[in-house]
């Protein structure tokens, strides 16, 4: 059975400081004038500095910036969504993105594993939601699990996991798939105002092993992250 190609973009790098900056910076100093130091180059080498660079930046990043660009532009990444179903091929596979639960949740993973692949070993994935460090524990998934290649979105669904109301424990996993041997559905598209939700949908049935985790304080919440191996 064929695996999906893995997607694995480290390191990431945002822009150096352009001639324009540099020069402007100079003449700063040659004059006197105020100014701040001239910002550094950034480099995240895995999944879990990114994370942790998300949450403190997040979209005032030119390293989500980059991300985003390579996964648009990724030949992976368009190889498996070329092997994707479109979505007037599965109503509940649409339904699903649209937010609807018009289909139980076994005709979904039903769907999810007549058209999905496997996912590519040591693929990895993030996944944003509600928990509590109490309650991070080995699980098996009893329904298909909503991911994503950017973290930038785990960090929106922990944030908002409870609308309209504040998040109490937001939480972002980071799953590294190591055999492989989980089917998913990468999205050719995301849906209304989701452009670029990067979603990738696996099949229920995976154990979830939780291995470490940390928080990560921000301005607006404290949120714990989770690095667990999904098989």
């Amino acid at each position: 059975m064929s695996h999906l190609p893995l997607i694995d973009l480290y390191p990431i790098s945002d822009d150096p400081p352009s001639p324009w900056e540099v020069s402007l910076h100079q003449a700063a100093l040659q004059n006197g004038w105020p100014t701040r130091p001239l910002r550094e180059q950034q480099t995240v080498n895995d999944a879990r500095e990114l994370v942790i660079h998300t949450l403190h930046n997040y979209s005032l990043s030119g390293i989500i910036s980059e991300l985003r660009r390579q996964l648009n532009a990724h030949p992976h990444l368009r190889q498996a969504k070329s092997e994707m179903p479109y979505l007037k091929d599965s109503e509940p596979l649409r339904q699903y993105q649209k937010g609807s639960d018009k289909f139980p949740l076994a005709t979904l993973n039903d769907e999810v594993r007549r058209h999905g692949k496997l996912l590519a070993p040591r693929q990895v994935l993030f996944h944003g939601g509600s928990c509590g460090p109490v309650d991070v524990g080995s699980f098996v998934t009893n329904r298909p699990l909503s991911t994503s290649l950017c973290p930038q979105i785990a960090a929106w669904h922990a944030y908002n996991d409870r609308l309209p109301n504040a998040n109490p424990d937001p939480a972002i996993w980071i799953l590294n798939a190591p055999y492989g041997n989980k089917k998913a559905v990468i999205y050719r598209k995301g849906g209304a105002g989701m452009e670029n939700e990067q979603e990738v949908l696996v099949e229920s049935g995976a154990t979830i092993s939780p291995w470490r985790q940390f928080n990560v304080r921000t301005s607006s919440a404290n949120v714990l992250v989770i690095e667990a191996i999904l098989t």
